[in-house]
């Protein structure tokens, strides 16, 4: 697989877990009461992972 897919499909994997953390509590996996840890931790990891796959879809070959 090439770095470029590779990117794409880690940026693509946390843009998923960025809309399952946050929207967690209306599809009802979360705790309705209010915005938990874990789902901060899951959109922060998420944000991460996007721009980490996004730096690496970008990123010329050597």
């Amino acid at each position: 697989m090439s770095r470029r897919t590779l990117g794409i499909v880690v940026a693509t994997a946390g843009a998923v877990l960025v809309l399952i953390s946050a929207l967690a509590d209306v599809i009802g996996i979360g705790d309705a009461t209010e915005f938990g840890l874990r789902q901060f931790s899951g959109v922060l990891g998420g944000v991460v992972a996007m721009v980490v796959g996004g730096l690496a879809a970008r990123r010329p070959r050597p």
